[in-house]
């Protein structure tokens, strides 16, 4: 993934928000990052030395106890500002084909777990 996005973006990425809890992984995404920009984990795994960083802003984000965050994210959403992109939508009995593409780093955008029929 990483090759294929320094390919099609030689001069770098504006910002990176990794969810994935692999810290190699992320690591490679913040490499990708041009200087000035910002790489975002989601799932609190940014290593010491990224995070001292001079070239990039790098984060550990938490939305624990943030209600003011929570808040504007969702006004973002409301407002038509958020878009998630959808990469299928899936019935239950499809769930566990789905995790798999998920951990195998196969998935794209979101999958939507279709509940009723």
């Amino acid at each position: 993934m990483a090759e294929r996005v320094r390919a099609s973006h030689p001069g770098g990425i504006d910002a990176v928000l990794d969810l994935t809890r692999d810290p190699d992984r992320f690591r490679a995404y913040a490499g990708l990052v041009r200087g000035g920009g910002a790489a975002v984990s989601a799932a609190l795994i940014a290593p010491p030395d990224l995070l001292a960083s001079e070239r990039i802003a790098v984060t550990n984000f938490q939305l624990r106890d943030k209600p003011d965050l929570l808040a504007r994210i969702t006004a973002e959403a409301a407002a038509g500002r958020l878009t998630v992109p959808i990469q299928r939508t899936i019935g239950l009995d499809e769930v566990p084909e789905a995790l798999s593409r998920l951990t195998a780093g196969g998935a794209r955008g979101k999958t939507v777990v279709r509940i009723r029929p």
